[in-house]
């Protein structure tokens, strides 16, 4: 099967879709009072569960603005993003853009400078094209399948990286703690903080899972787990992992589903193994 290849022109122009919509994200604090978002500005898009699921208007204009210059680049593309209907693209089905304006919308609201833009492209369900930008950090990680993943910083020229190749015993491991599921999921994200606790070097959790993938892909940290995420949440970063030469599968050691949420693993080649042996679910 011949996989799509994303043109030069095309992974440009995500490039600086994603880019802008960074600034747009990054300048919404400087009408904050005391770092926090405004009341007004903030919404629980869920209302029927205990667990809040915050949405802000800037998470929809954010949206609104890629899908609008990502329509004008790939107009042949349908859409999977996280502030619309999912329910009517099937993203296995020819070219989609799945997109997370802002990954760590919890962060963002609190004014806690870790949250993200992820866009990904898929081609019959297989991501070609992955980019995502922290825009506090100023950092831009982009990879293109077969090509590798580069981190374009500041202004400076890109940067090739690398995952590491820790063993598991050395590993710095993120956590995510599915908070839309604690009580379905709760018992085993505890069980997954105790596992990694145990077994690596440390434990984090940074509250922005596509910043995640990419901290992986530089090899700052070695593993990240997560018992389950949403299509978006990882779609770019799991290519950005695999091109910097880690591993990406769900838990239980199959692959990444882009049609429902799942489990997910991301690890440096170093612990991968292992870490999939001690978390399997």
């Amino acid at each position: 099967m011949n996989i799509y290849h994303p043109s030069r022109q095309l992974v440009h122009d995500v490039f600086y879709a994603v880019r802008e919509a960074g600034f747009i994200m990054r300048d919404a604090r400087r009408n904050c009072k005391n770092s926090e978002l405004s009341a007004e500005d903030v919404t629980d898009k869920d209302t029927t569960h205990a667990q809040v699921n915050f949405v802000t208007v800037y998470d929809r204009k954010v949206q609104n603005f890629l899908i609008e210059k990502l329509q004008k680049a790939l107009p042949e593309a349908v859409f999977l993003a996280e502030e619309d209907d999912a329910d009517r693209t099937d993203p296995k089905a020819g070219l989609c853009f799945v997109i997370d304006p802002i990954d760590g919308t919890a962060n963002f609201i609190r004014g806690l400078s870790c949250s993200a833009v992820s866009v990904a492209l898929l081609a019959e369900g297989i991501p070609v094209l992955g980019a995502v930008y922290q825009p506090y950090a100023g950092e831009l990680f982009l990879a293109v399948k077969g090509e590798g993943t580069l981190l374009y910083h500041m202004g400076n020229p890109p940067e090739r990286v690398f995952a590491s190749n820790r063993p598991m015993k050395e590993a710095v491991a993120v956590l995510g703690t599915s908070p839309y599921y604690k009580d379905e999921l709760g018992e085993t994200t505890v069980n997954l903080f105790k596992n990694c606790l145990y077994h690596a070097a440390d434990v984090r959790r940074s509250g922005s899972a596509a910043y995640d993938f990419c901290n992986i892909a530089m090899g700052r940290t070695d593993l990240f787990c997560e018992a389950r995420l949403s299509p978006w949440d990882y779609a770019a970063g799991s290519l950005i992992v695999t091109e910097a030469g880690g591993r990406v599968s769900c838990l239980d050691g199959s692959p990444l589903r882009f049609d429902q949420p799942c489990s997910v693993l991301a690890a440096g080649k170093g612990c991968y193994e292992d870490a999939l042996r001690i978390l399997k679910i």
